[in-house]
């Protein structure tokens, strides 16, 4: 292997092409840090295999590049990415392969650039496992840009910290139209509807999020081509190919159908402007972070939040549109607040799901495809009851 490459394009080649060692937490076994360095067919390629990850990129070489020769060597690539680092991105670097002395002594790869050498021990291609990565049925083409932003927008309905990977995943469903998202910690769960110029209706799994994140930053913009089987997705744009491990199965049907639940009819709903309900929810998640008592009647949306030494928060919106409603909710502060901060439209819906003639869930959408469901406190702990906090208020001069 001899060759001359611009620091720059190899810097990138390295970078997408060892994602998967990057991306998800693998038991240290010994090289379990090296990748596959190629040059074939005029093309560099870095290549890198894990217990649950793959990934691999190529990159043609420009006439001003040169390729005397080609081969395949195994070598640490965190390591070649650190010595490619220092190196200023516009200059070249040239590097030859040198066999040991003995016959199944390890050989080593030499760096020059300017008047800068480096030596760097390899071994042979057969101690990175090798794989097919470019597997998988197709499922959809979507934008990096809006897929990244999307996963985004819901993971803070997702609990990162949670033991139960169940709530650290983001579940993709595809129908007729549209790229479903959605996360959930089993109390609450956000959705994001995403167009696609090209899908396969039917296709439903997880993904786990920190590594779905970190595999899309490495893309660039631009669309990518979604792959899945059974135990894997792959994502893929040309020359480059990140194919990642997901989640058991079974933990799919913790995450509730959310086309069908988006698209039920409730039998109560208004219509408020986010720019007033947010400062409400804002200022009551101030005086308490947990919960507040939310109070809807014909015109009004009322917001009661109970504090230290009997202090209280009160708050009215007008109604913007929507059915004539009378019933009470309470809420967890933090979390609604946690998804206001998402919401970019000026109205917002509000709706309420009933059971045995009680509030069971409060739904909020946008126009732009968001979805938020979260279930009602039964039991409001640091908030008197309806009877105590609406003398209280009176008395202060809230009512």
């Amino acid at each position: 292997m001899k060759a001359k490459v611009k620091i720059g394009k190899l810097i990138s080649t390295v970078d997408k092409g060892m994602v998967a060692l990057t991306t998800v937490e693998d038991a240290e076994t010994q090289h379990s840090d090296f990748g596959r360095f190629a040059i074939v067919s005029g093309k560099i390629g870095i290549k890198a295999i894990t217990n649950k990850a793959a990934s691999y990129c190529t990159s043609q070489l420009a006439d001003d590049e040169e390729a005397e020769s080609g081969g395949c060597h195994a070598i640490s690539l965190p390591k070649l990415r650190s010595i490619l680092a220092s190196l200023p991105k516009s200059d070249f670097v040239e590097f030859e392969y040198k066999a040991g002395e003995e016959e199944d002594s390890t050989g080593n790869l030499f760096f020059i650039s300017n008047k800068t050498n480096w030596k760097m021990p390899c071994m042979p291609p057969t101690v990175v496992s090798d794989v097919n990565i470019d597997d998988g049925d197709f499922c959809f083409e979507i934008e990096k840009e809006k897929f990244l932003e999307a996963v985004s927008s819901i993971s803070f309905a997702s609990n990162l910290n949670d033991a139960f990977f169940t709530t650290c995943n983001v579940c993709v469903s595809v129908d007729d139209k549209y790229v479903l998202l959605g996360a959930t910690d089993d109390i609450r769960c956000a959705t994001v509807r995403l167009e696609s110029p090209n899908l396969i209706k039917g296709k439903r799994f997880l993904l786990p999020i920190p590594s779905l994140t970190k595999a899309l930053k490495c893309f660039d913009n631009g669309l990518i081509k979604v792959y899945s089987d059974v135990g894997f997705a792959r994502f893929s744009q040309e020359g480059h190919s990140v194919r990642m491990s997901l989640p058991g199965g079974s933990d799919i049907r913790r995450f509730p159908n959310f086309e069908a639940v988006s698209k039920k009819d409730h039998p109560f709903k208004i219509r408020v402007m986010t720019s007033k309900f947010k400062s409400m929810v804002g200022t009551c998640t101030d005086m308490n972070r947990e919960e507040f008592l939310m109070k809807i009647d014909p015109d009004f949306i009322n917001v009661y939040s109970y504090g230290a030494s009997d202090s209280i928060s009160y708050h009215s919106a007008m109604a913007y549109s929507g059915d004539k409603v009378f019933l009470s909710i309470g809420v967890c502060s933090m979390f609604l607040m946690d998804f206001m901060k998402k919401v970019k439209e000026e109205v917002i819906q509000i709706e309420f799901a009933e059971k045995d003639g009680k509030p069971k869930y409060m739904i909020i959408q946008d126009c732009a495809g968001m979805f938020y469901l979260m279930k009602a406190l039964v039991d409001l702990v640091h908030i008197p009851t309806e009877i105590d906090i609406l003398p209280m208020a009176k008395a202060r001069g809230f009512l």
